[in-house]
């Protein structure tokens, strides 16, 4: 449980507050007091710590933790792990390496039947690419499609999405649309 705290909380860190020092400490600081080898690799959280570590910048940390938690934990219980996909996703995404980003997005949809799941990875890669059409139509399809976690996801993701929407939108000039994807993202915020 305190590791997983500990990369949630690195995780809001860096999306809330772009504060990616604080972020790399909350995340080390938890790594620093547990003996990962003492735990059962299937009961550390590494999803969630390649994922805060990504975020937070630690860039070769997250792969040498995607490459213990591909040695410690067996195949069958990461291709079931949603979070596996997402990690390797965002750390693809974070070296700019798209071609993997949608590897792992397509396993989403194969291995755990989630094709709703890669729209956001999707949009994401487009926009690196510099797509930024291909990014609206992306993101616009997550707002299409309700998850069956619904209230979760109006929450948590929505938000994120209409504000992306936002940014995209003005920096293609258009305002109208811009304006309101802002004003959703304030509606549900």
């Amino acid at each position: 449980a305190g590791l997983r705290a500990a990369a949630e909380a690195s995780i809001q860190i860096s999306y809330q507050t772009e504060d990616l020092n604080a972020a790399l400490k909350v995340i080390s600081n938890a790594l620093d007091d547990i003996d990962l080898s003492a735990i059962d690799g299937s009961e550390i959280p590494y999803p969630d710590i390649i994922s805060a570590l990504v975020l937070a910048g630690a860039i070769d940390e997250a792969n040498q933790m995607v490459a213990e938690y591909e040695q410690r934990v067996p195949m069958g219980v990461r291709r079931g792990n949603f979070g596996y996909y997402f990690a390797k996703a965002d750390l693809a995404l974070a070296t700019h390496d798209l071609t993997s980003a949608r590897n792992a997005a397509s396993l989403l949809e194969t291995e755990l039947g989630c094709g709703l799941c890669t729209t956001v990875i999707l949009a994401q890669a487009a926009e690196a690419e510099g797509d930024l059409e291909g990014a609206i139509n992306f993101y616009e399809r997550r707002l299409e499609n309700t998850p069956p976690y619904g209230m979760e996801y109006l929450l948590l993701d929505k938000p994120t999405v209409f504000m992306r929407l936002g940014e995209i939108h003005s920096e293609l000039g258009n305002i109208d649309k811009a304006l309101e994807a802002y004003q959703n993202f304030v509606d549900i915020w």
